[in-house]
């Protein structure tokens, strides 16, 4: 949804903060406060280097995406109100404080800037995130062993 990208980067330019968004091809310099990554494939080569990690299709109807997977990388993770495809990790996260839940773009967008200037916030819910995927490295494996068996039998 190319329009919300171009609705969030504004509202953080407003805001004072330099974006660079990758679809557009732009320049990361040592001023960029933040980088939106909105392209497929790329995502573990950037959850290493990043300070926090906002899952994408959580904002709308649409289910949204991995939480565990920047969570093993102990980043701060913020999803919006649809989680529907990990309902169950998602609030198992949150009662263990490892995941922040927002409720719409606006929000998002306050919440991003507030967590951008709290080193301290951001990396104790990483802590907390990173905790609770080692708690959880059984269920990761049973899901790995299941889609390995679902695609033996597609193959």
């Amino acid at each position: 949804y190319p329009d919300r990208c171009k609705q969030l980067t504004q509202q953080f330019r407003n805001n004072g903060l330099q974006v660079a968004v990758r679809s557009q091809h732009d320049e990361i310099s040592n001023e960029t406060d933040i980088y939106i990554l909105d392209t497929l494939g790329e995502l573990n080569v950037f959850f290493n280097e990043a300070a926090l990690v906002f899952i994408g299709g959580s904002l709308i109807p649409r289910g949204g995406h991995n939480v565990l997977e920047p969570a093993s990388f102990a980043k701060c993770v913020i999803v919006g109100p649809h989680t529907d495809n990990f309902s169950l990790e998602t609030s198992e996260m949150l009662q263990a404080n490892a995941i922040i839940q927002i409720k719409d773009n606006h929000e998002l967008g306050v919440k991003l800037i507030k967590l951008l200037k709290e080193d301290t916030t951001r990396e104790q819910y990483g802590k907390n995130a990173l905790h609770f995927v080692h708690q959880k490295a059984d269920v990761l494996n049973s899901y790995a062993t299941h889609l390995q068996a679902l695609i033996e039998l597609s193959a």
